[in-house]
Formats: structure tokens, C-alpha cells, sequence
């Protein structure tokens, strides 16, 4: 079973066997389609980060979107990079590129994404995140602090922070667009998502 069928599998359970995931995550849906639908008429290739952004990396190659999957993990200071697809130089060179991932948390995993990427030289490399916000606890952030400097902290919650994503994002991305700003009130798009799982 590849990637593609553990995903078809994961979503269509969630779509048809849990009613609360159907109404907590429909303007989710909506939006997800909404920002694929635009990222397969504005960009030439995909690069979705496993697994986090497979999901996007999937919608997007089904509207067309050509879309390599890479595995990519964080390694010590660093992070690992390791296709699920061959990426070749003419698969990157010349085009605009798109990354898929959910969130930016400390921005190594998207450094080494980068720097493999422009090794390519792509014309245009943007991403694409799930949320624009991710939730540290104490100890996530006092071991975050730790190493970075920056203070993207949007809110202090009880024992809790709001870091914004967006701040962690390396130079090398000229644009970063996040799925919750597609606030999509096209009621197709949730049934167009339900067919493409469905198949």
C-alpha cells in the first residue's frame, strides 16, 4: 500500500465514520480545496513534505498539479531529506515551485527543503501551510527558546504559547500562504473532496 492509499484510507474513515471530525474540519475541507485548486492553476510543480503535507500534495496533483513527495524528518541541528518520488534537476529547474507542509515550528525541516530545492534552481519557491499558528507547551517552548532567538510569540495561554509560523519560514520562500486564510464558501468544494477520496 503506498502513501497515496494510507492517505485515501485515513481520510475516507474520517469522512464516514466519525461525525464529529465532519463538522469540526468542513470549512477545513472547504478551504484545503479552495487552496489547492489555486496552487495547480498558479504553480508548475508541487513538493508536498511527508506526511504532514500529503494531503495538499494530493488534492493539488488532482487538479493537476505535478507533485513529488518527500519524507523529511528534523536530525539533530539539521533535518533529513529523502524523496518518496525522483526528483530530477529538469523536474525543478525553470519552474515555479509550491511546498506543502502543516506548520513551521522551528524551520529546519523547510531550510534543508530549501537549500535541496534551489539546487535546482526554480524560478519561484512558495509554500503552502495547513495553519498559521502552532500551540508550544511550557516545556516545548522553554526547549524552543533554547535554541532560537527569535520571539514569534503571538499569545501566552495558562501554560501554553501561540507561536506564528510564518516567522520561522526561511528566506529562501518568497511567499507563504496559509489554508485558513481560503475561507471558501463554494459548497462544491466539500463534495468535489468527498469524490476525490472516495476513488
Amino acid at each position: 500500500m503506498d502513501s497515496v492509499d494510507i492517505l485515501r484510507a485515513r481520510y475516507r474513515k474520517m469522512l464516514f465514520d466519525t461525525g464529529n471530525w465532519f463538522d469540526l474540519t468542513r470549512r477545513l475541507v472547504y478551504a484545503t480545496t479552495a487552496a489547492t485548486k489555486e496552487a495547480a492553476r498558479e504553480y508548475d510543480v508541487g513538493v508536498a513534505i511527508a506526511n504532514d503535507g500529503v494531503l495538499q500534495g494530493y488534492l493539488a496533483e488532482t487538479f493537476g498539479l505535478r507533485t513529488f513527495n518527500v519524507k523529511m524528518s528534523r536530525f539533530g541541528k539539521g533535518a533529513t531529506w529523502v524523496p518518496l518520488d525522483k526528483i530530477e534537476k529538469q523536474d525543478i529547474n525553470g519552474k515555479k515551485v509550491i511546498v506543502f507542509d502543516v506548520d513551521v515550528v522551528t524551520g529546519r525541516t523547510l531550510k534543508r527543503a530549501a537549500r535541496e530545492l534551489c539546487a535546482f534552481n526554480p524560478t519561484g519557491l512558495d509554500l503552502l501551510l495547513t495553519r498559521q499558528e502552532v500551540t508550544l507547551s511550557k516545556e516545548e517552548y522553554q526547549d524552543w527558546r533554547r535554541v532560537f532567538t527569535k520571539k514569534p510569540v503571538l499569545e501566552e495561554r495558562g501554560d501554553s504559547y501561540v507561536l506564528d509560523c510564518k516567522t520561522m519560514v526561511p528566506s529562501e520562500f518568497q511567499k507563504v500562504k496559509t489554508i485558513h486564510t481560503y475561507d471558501s464558501q463554494d459548497p462544491l468544494a466539500y463534495m468535489e473532496f468527498c469524490d476525490l477520496v472516495k476513488r
